[in-house]
């Protein structure tokens, strides 16, 4: 197989560029541009991080890639940008250029060549390479959506359907998701391509748009594949004329992938549902990320000593998982910074153990949101801050981690941006999760909005630990509600009995701000719970 001329790869180029894909960020178009004609002129060795930085993003002077992530996080963009563009044109002539995952040097795939390796590699709607062994990731189907309107000219709608949940779903790193044109149920095939003949299927994700007079409908259903049993079925209804049908479909395609590859989302609960009763004393890393999502839905301080043990048995039985070193980590650092008895950790482990997850996952917005909160108990501001500007513009867009990102935005002191990207992210995530609505809390308390202060703590709802009753003990007494302060004070020395011999350090963990603490500290007093 002979290499594509440069004639026909400066023309996928150009198709590239031209492209919505590329022609919304000029920073795109300039970074490709640069990685393609170099390595066309054979000046790969001038394709660098510094050479990037200058030509690219004109830094001048000295470059520091360990403070400065902008190379890295863009590649990310353009690496993401590309996977989107082949997955939505399939042009039989087209050379594909691919920027490989640890390379800024691009590649040129002939046609041939390209779909030899999509069933094995390809881009990330078929699998995510090696974050999980594959025989432990689910791999779930999204088919073709049917129009049965009987209107032609929403065919193309319905056909982009899939493609937009597939991509609502690019930020999962611990699922595979394929786009098919064959519905496995029914074994209807829209276009050309069967799947492929050694692929488990385990769930299919279907629908169909629907017309009931002037009423336009969106049937989606989750599907088992074996035994044909529907775990999860919805409906979106188009009763706002003047919304146009694409926005009111692409809205509804976002909701879908919210509700099924969140953290608490539908798929990961039947997951669960899966689970033996027992837990397994020597877990693979899927069945151990299945227990910690488990205890995230409903904690028990008595189970998190047996979910950090599977996670410990995972990293060490699956030395290529850097998802599972992230979740322990996280769990290190709410260990640690929480004051949980029973379980020796040191916070340096934790980083360790964060870092190593975000080299096996550079690109992952959920892992360098990881390694920001570890920064962030650990008081490196500089740090913390840096992790969670990568994990935003690593994220897209998409709102299926924006919670825990702007979360950690918010608690890093930027009070204004974090907090209305937070509202954005609980406002369009069913699934949010729940622990974030505490910087929402910290964030009201410093403005002295101690009546939204109290809503957002009541909205918590984590019982694991001494936190969410401290939350609202602090905004009922502040509010002058002494008596039920003083029983959400009898909550917090049930979790820690010594608890103000040693507050002032495990509230520092997470609020910064010397103000904020005091005022913290001013509304344990009101409640009767003087802290040292």
């Amino acid at each position: 197989m002979s290499d594509p001329s440069a004639q026909e790869v400066l023309r996928a180029l150009d198709l590239l560029l031209d492209s919505p894909d590329f022609a919304r960020s000029e920073r795109s178009r300039r970074f490709l541009d640069f990685v393609v004609r170099a390595r066309l002129e054979g000046r790969e060795f001038e394709i660098s991080q510094n050479t990037l930085a200058t030509e690219v993003f004109d830094r001048q002077g000295s470059f520091d890639p360990s403070t400065d992530p902008i190379v890295r996080m863009q590649a990310g963009r353009v690496r993401r940008s590309l996977e989107h563009y082949y997955l939505t044109h399939r042009d039989q002539h087209l050379v594909k250029i691919v920027l490989p995952k640890g390379t800024y040097v691009p590649e040129f795939l002939s046609n041939d060549e390209t779909r030899e390796i999509e069933p094995e590699s390809g881009s990330r709607n078929m699998t995510f390479g090696n974050i999980l062994s594959d025989h432990q990731a689910p791999v779930i189907v999204v088919c073709p959506f049917a129009n049965l309107t009987g209107d032609p000219e929403l065919d193309y709608l319905a056909r982009g359907l899939s493609m937009h949940i597939a991509i609502g779903a690019d930020q999962r790193r611990d699922v595979r998701v394929l786009v098919s044109s064959t519905d496995p149920i029914s074994a209807t095939t829209t276009t050309s391509g069967p799947l492929p003949e050694n692929l488990s299927v385990g769930l299919c994700l279907r629908g169909a748009l629907l017309r009931n007079g002037t009423v336009l409908s969106l049937d989606v259903q989750l599907i088992e594949c074996e035994t044909g049993y529907q775990i999860w079925a919805r409906q979106f209804v188009h009763s706002q004329p003047e919304v146009e049908i694409a926005a009111f479909l692409e809205h509804a395609a976002r909701q879908v992938a919210l509700m099924m590859f969140n953290e608490g989302g539908i798929l990961y609960r039947h997951q669960i549902r899966q689970l033996p009763s027992e837990h397994n004393t020597d877990p693979d890393s899927y069945e151990a990320i299945l227990r910690y999502f488990d205890w995230q839905l409903a904690p028990d301080p008595e189970a998190f000593g047996r979910v950090i043990h599977g996670l410990q048995v995972a990293v060490r039985k699956d030395p290529r998982s850097g998802i599972a070193r992230s979740f322990l980590a996280r769990c290190y650092a709410d260990l640690w910074a929480l004051g949980f008895d029973g379980i020796p950790v040191r916070i340096e482990e934790a980083l360790d153990l964060a870092l190593e997850g975000l080299s096996r996952n550079p690109q992952d917005c959920r892992t360098e949101a990881i390694a920001g909160y570890v920064c962030l108990v650990m008081d490196d501001m500089k740090s913390a801050r840096r992790h969670a500007e990568a994990a935003l513009v690593n994220a897209g867009g998409s709102l299926l981690f924006l919670d825990a990102i702007s979360y950690l935005l918010t608690l890093c002191g930027d009070w204004e941006r974090g907090s209305a990207k937070l509202r954005q992210a609980i406002q369009g995530n069913p699934f949010h999760s729940r622990f974030v609505h505490g910087a929402l809390w910290a964030e009201a308390l410093r403005r002295d909005d101690f009546a939204l202060a109290l809503s957002e703590a009541m909205a918590t709802t984590t019982s694991s630990s001494f936190w969410c009753p401290l939350m609202q003990c602090v905004a009922l007494a502040h509010l002058g509600r002494i008596d039920d302060a003083v029983r959400f004070r009898e909550r917090i020395l049930e979790f820690r009995p010594g608890f103000s011999g040693n507050a002032d350090w495990l509230i520092r963990r997470y609020i910064k701000d010397d103000a904020l603490v005091a005022q913290i500290k001013e509304g344990l007093a009101i409640a009767g719970l003087t802290v040292s």
